[in-house]
This record gives C-alpha cells, sequence and structure tokens, in this order.
C-alpha cells in the first residue's frame, strides 16, 4: 500500500507540474515512472497467479473457463521469454496507449486531475493490475470509441474483434459504435439520457431482485452468472458493491457537470461521447449484488470517466460549483483507494507490493 501510494502521489504531482510549457515533459515521464514500476510487479492482484498458470500450462485451473484465441496466442509469442516479459509489455502497451489518450484529449492544467482518478479509483489502475485481459480491452475500448466516432466502421470492427479475441467482455464495445449518432442530442434528451440510470440506481436499491436473477441466470446460465466466485465472496461482494447513497452521489455529482457543460463540449472530436459513455456504466452497477461480472462490466463503460471528467471540469464555469464538485468527489474517490486495501475481498493481494526482485518472487520463479 505505501509504495503504490507514494508512487501514486508522485505521479500525480509530476502531472501537476506539467501544466508550465517548459514542464510538459514531465508528463511523458510521469508515465514511465508507472511503467517502470508496476510493470516489474508480482504477485500483485487477486488475478495475477491465474494469469500465470495459464501462462506455465497452457489452460486455467478451471476447467469452464475457455482461453480466448488473442490472449492464448499473446501468451504464446511470449513463452520464450516468461511470464514477467509479457506482464512488462502489456504495462507498456497500456500506459502509452493511456498517456496519448490524456495528451491529446486532456487540457494540460487537467493532466493531474485525468492521472489522480485514474490511480486512486481502485477499480481502475488497481484493478487493472490484476484483469490484465479486460484492463488490455478498456484501454483498447477508448480508441474504438474514437473510430466509431469519425466512422471508420473497418477499423472500428478490427479493434472490437481484437478485443472480443483478448475477452469476451468485448462485445459490449459494439454498441458504442451507435454513440456516434448521439453527439448533437438536445439538452432536454441528454438530461434524460443522464439521469435515467441514476433513477433506476436508485430504484433497485429499495426493489427485491429474485425475478431478475432468475431471467439472468436463464441467459446467461448459472456459471456465467457465478464468474469470478472461485476468489470472489459472493457475500462479501454483493456487501460491498451494494448500491449505496455515497456511489449515487458521485455519479449524480457527475451528471450535474455533464448536463451543465455538454453544450460547450467541443464536437470536433470524440470528446462528447467519452462524456456520455459513462451513463452506460451506471446501468450494471446495481447487479453487482447478483454476480461478479456486473461490477466488471461496467468498467467497460465508466473507465472513460479518467478523460470525461476533467474536461466537464474544465468547461465549467462556476468557480463554486467546479470546486465543490473536485473536493467531494476527491473525497469520495480516496474513501474507496483506503478502503480497498483492507477489504476482505482485495486486501490480502494488494497491502504489500513485490517485484520480479523480490526473494520469495525469485523462489517462485524457479519453481517453474
Amino acid at each position: 500500500m505505501v509504495v503504490i501510494t507514494l508512487l501514486n502521489i508522485v505521479v500525480v504531482l509530476m502531472a501537476y507540474l506539467s501544466r508550465d510549457e517548459k514542464h510538459r515533459y514531465l508528463l511523458l515521464w510521469a508515465f514511465l515512472l508507472l511503467i517502470l514500476v508496476l510493470g516489474i510487479r508480482y504477485g500483485y492482484g487477486n488475478d495475477f497467479f491465474s494469469y500465470k498458470y495459464f501462462f506455465d500450462h497452457g489452460s486455467y485451473e478451471k476447467e469452464s473457463e475457455d482461453p480466448d484465441p488473442g490472449w492464448g496466442l499473446l501468451n504464446k509469442l511470449f513463452k520464450p521469454f516468461g511470464f514477467s516479459s509479457m506482464v512488462f509489455f502489456l504495462t507498456v502497451v497500456e500506459h502509452l496507449m493511456l498517456y496519448d489518450i490524456i495528451r491529446r484529449y486532456i487540457h494540460p492544467n487537467y493532466y493531474w486531475l485525468a492521472l489522480f482518478i485514474y490511480l486512486f479509483n481502485p477499480y481502475f489502475m488497481l484493478i487493472g493490475l490484476s484483469m490484465m485481459r479486460q484492463f488490455l480491452v478498456q484501454i483498447l475500448g477508448f480508441y474504438a470509441m474514437e473510430y466509431a466516432y469519425k466512422r471508420k466502421l473497418l477499423i472500428f470492427v478490427l479493434i472490437v474483434l481484437i478485443c472480443i479475441s483478448i475477452h469476451k467482455v468485448g462485445f459490449l464495445l459494439v454498441p458504442l459504435y451507435l454513440f456516434s449518432y448521439v453527439s448533437k442530442v438536445s439538452t432536454k434528451n441528454m438530461l434524460l439520457l443522464a439521469f435515467l440510470p441514476t433513477i433506476i440506481a436508485i430504484v433497485l436499491m429499495y426493489v427485491k431482485m429474485d425475478l431478475i436473477i432468475e431471467r439472468l441466470i436463464e441467459l446467461f446460465g448459472e456459471s456465467g452468472m457465478k464468474y469470478g466466485d472461485s476468489y470472489l465472496n459472493s457475500t462479501v461482494l454483493s456487501e460491498e458493491y451494494r448500491v449505496n447513497p455515497k456511489m449515487v452521489l458521485r455519479y449524480v455529482l457527475y451528471f450535474v457537470l455533464l448536463i451543465r457543460n455538454y453544450n460547450f463540449l467541443p464536437n470536433s472530436n470524440a470528446s462528447r461521447l467519452f462524456a456520455i459513455e459513462v451513463t452506460l456504466g451506471v446501468l450494471f452497477i446495481p447487479f453487482a449484488s447478483i454476480s461478479p461480472m456486473a461490477i466488471r462490466v461496467s468498467w467497460i463503460y465508466s473507465m472513460v470517466v479518467i478523460i470525461a471528467m476533467p474536461f466537464l471540469i474544465e468547461h465549467e464555469r462556476s468557480l463554486k460549483i467546479r470546486n465543490a464538485v473536485m473536493l467531494v468527489f476527491s473525497i469520495l474517490l480516496l474513501r474507496d483507494y483506503y478502503n480497498h486495501f483492507f477489504s476482505d475481498i482485495w486486501g490480502a493481494q494488494y497491502l504489500k507490493f513485490y517485484t520480479i526482485f523480490s526473494e520469495y518472487a525469485i523462489y517462485d520463479i524457479r519453481l517453474f
């Protein structure tokens, strides 16, 4: 916890200093520092050793899990060089892509905010270090949205197919192409689009979902609904991800900014689409009490808040609203970040940061 937290603070500080044109290079340096430290991690996160097992044996420990062809091919390509080389490669690719997106979409004054959200929201960087396949899909999703906006269908389809070959959750990128047609929606329709997911979430806080569970099991199968239960206690997960007032408040704050500033966002790039995409993620969150997969699905869409929140803050005209939203949003984020390290689900796998040079890591590598 200490190592990761200090790393995050230094990186956010470097991004803050990069506001000055003379120090703009510090943003790249910040990402290179992230790559250097995170790329040599070992045994960090709940899924790390499951991926290592697949790398070493060509299959998962659970027979019901079929390897995705793209992920299987990537493992084979790095087989001669070892699992740690693939982890480092993915860290480099993912963070350079994220650097490219932030540099092109975010005003330099808010580089630090984009990185603050990425690093201190525990369900982005921290969980991304563990769920390697889905995290790669989430990063590629930024580019899928860009090409959807440009109406370049063939490139969009190619990116989506690559994502699907890495993780089946990549299918959820398909609807993003339809979003390329909603960048000019009216303020009235935007109000409905923004608050409808929140209203649904609030209603589901007080609704018994037995019938919904039965229908979802019929649709996806019992094994699909219980994806991840082998390492996650579903009862604890239900309590941790149950829709609560703090969760709703965080998204209400976002939607307030969205409604107030949507018409001021540039229509010359995909920024409006990124802003709208976050609303899709909210729809899945209430179902986390049913299946762990629901919360993971929501991250496919909600991770774009890394980009959306900074440029909504940038276009907010009221200094008081801007500062109030940033303060409350940051407090809620830091609260989740701290609780993550002491969670019954994640804590044991995230409190200590080991590298490939750690004594126990070297010993473990020799076993294989």
